[in-house]
């Protein structure tokens, strides 16, 4: 709410990583007004993490996974 509160054009959001926090947010400021971009779910996870909210339409958005991310099973799994 503190967010919505400061009423951006644009608000940028990094680790909105679970299903629950993404659909929370997403609520919360479409209600406010904002058009909403985050990317799919995939395997529980949303992916990326990323949101983007506009007080400007969103007319078109894609997601693009980094192709070098790091091996699967190293202790950097959360970063993947």
């Amino acid at each position: 709410n503190q967010i919505v509160e400061q009423n951006f054009d644009i608000v940028c959001l990094q680790e909105i990583t679970f299903p629950h926090s993404s659909r929370l947010m997403r609520n919360i400021l479409e209600t406010r007004g904002y058009s909403v971009y985050s990317a799919n779910y995939i395997f529980g996870f949303t992916r990326g993490g990323l949101m983007i909210a506009s007080k400007y339409s969103i007319l078109a958005s894609r997601f693009i996974s980094y192709q070098d991310r790091g091996k699967i099973a190293s202790l950097q799994i959360a970063d993947r």
